[in-house]
């Protein structure tokens, strides 16, 4: 890839993904011990970070569409079935994937 805007583009999404993740977590783990006493450490609930991190990657989607209803920002509307079809169906039904290659292939020592 030469376009040095899209490489930009492709470093940074994960970057600011990873930062958002974190902000979030730390500001959850702060709303879920908010009623604790502080005097006994079991009371206080922890979150640890691959746990969340599954969780963050689940419901990305959700969270990115509420903070852009907070914006105001309305989703085009075109129709949802037509994008999802689109998206989803094998453009190469045919061919195989890496996947079923190295699940299915023959083990070849030499390149062990």
């Amino acid at each position: 890839m030469s376009n040095p805007v899209a490489v930009e583009a492709l470093i940074l999404t994960p970057l600011i993904s990873l930062v958002v993740s974190r902000v979030l977590l730390d500001l959850w783990e702060e709303i879920v011990n908010q009623d604790t006493t502080g005097e006994d450490s079991n009371d206080s609930l922890h979150i640890p970070p691959r746990r969340w991190s599954r969780v963050f990657s689940r419901y990305g989607g959700l969270i990115l569409r509420r903070i852009a209803a907070w914006l105001g920002y309305d989703p085009p509307k075109e129709n949802l079935v037509e994008l999802l079809l689109a998206a989803a169906v094998d453009p190469n039904p045919h061919r195989r994937s890496l996947i079923e290659d190295v699940q299915h292939g023959a083990f070849v020592r030499e390149l062990a």
